[in-house]
């Protein structure tokens, strides 16, 4: 099962904007994005489903058969944690101490 911490699209706005730009193909059930002419698993080009429970159902169902994709979401997340906590590498450091 999913860690809700890399994937909830209730409560975290990352997770939310994926589910919005995904879709489900109704012949083959693959994900696919918004703006992709077709399903680039079947070819279909008709009506796709955008309900968000089962595009989130797909994605997660697609995070527990792939978890090398799982683990590489997890680490941006947490690198994107790191960051934000961290000062900027740019950030002046201040005056170093060379007789310390």
């Amino acid at each position: 099962m999913v860690d809700r911490i890399l994937w909830d699209p209730m409560n975290d706005p990352k997770s939310r904007v994926l589910v919005e730009n995904l879709r489900l193909c109704p012949v083959c059930g693959s994900l696919s994005t918004r703006h992709a002419a077709g399903c680039a698993m079947c070819g279909w080009h008709g009506a796709f489903d955008h309900t968000p429970c089962r595009v989130t159902a797909a994605f997660s169902g697609l995070l527990d058969r792939c978890p090398d994709l799982a683990e590489m979401i997890r680490m941006r997340r947490l690198i994107e944690a790191r960051d934000a906590i961290r000062p900027s590498a740019s950030a002046p450091a201040g005056p170093v101490d060379l007789d310390a």
